[in-house]
């Protein structure tokens, strides 16, 4: 009887937990801009997926979004973004810039995703990389066994088109 009752306080215990833990995509994911890992300058970071937004939690190393799982991703999603805003802050000056980045369903289900976003406002990136369409900005990946890399100019007076 004993017994019996340690293991329904168990199960009542963990449940729980496992079942919380099964409603949330985590991503082993670390966000570099202009080659710096941005810490405490990321806000509104979200996933959208087919039109929905879905707040997220992001430390370097640990993307989570509550109430999504992966393989509702993986299984329906036509199109997933990952948008946020980024501050920063160079002397007395604030800029806020937005990102959003497609991503592929191959992508989000890789051990771990490093995603580097260039911000061609810059002049050193502006150099070096042509913009996403539309945007003033372009990022590169490093995934488990490969990379995915923007082509970079050869000159910096090289044209984009």
């Amino acid at each position: 009887m004993l017994e019996c009752r340690k293991l329904i306080f168990l199960i009542l215990i963990v449940s729980p937990l496992y079942v919380t833990g099964q409603d949330r995509f985590d991503m082993n994911l670390v966000i570099l801009i202009n080659e710096h890992v941005p810490i405490g300058s990321i806000s509104k970071l979200r996933l959208m997926v087919d039109g929905e937004e879905f707040e997220a939690d992001y430390v370097p190393g640990d993307f989570q979004v509550p109430g999504v799982r992966l393989e509702d991703l993986i299984s329906s999603s036509s199109s997933i973004s990952l948008a946020f805003d980024y501050n920063d802050f160079e002397g007395n000056k604030h800029e806020l810039y937005n990102y959003q980045i497609d991503l592929e369903k191959g992508w989000i289900d890789k051990s771990f995703v490093v995603l580097r976003i260039y911000d061609l406002s810059k002049k050193k990136y502006r150099r070096q990389f042509c913009p996403l369409q539309g945007k003033n900005y372009t990022f590169e990946l490093d995934l488990p066994g490969q990379s995915i890399a923007r082509v970079r100019k050869r000159n910096a007076n090289d044209s984009c088109h």
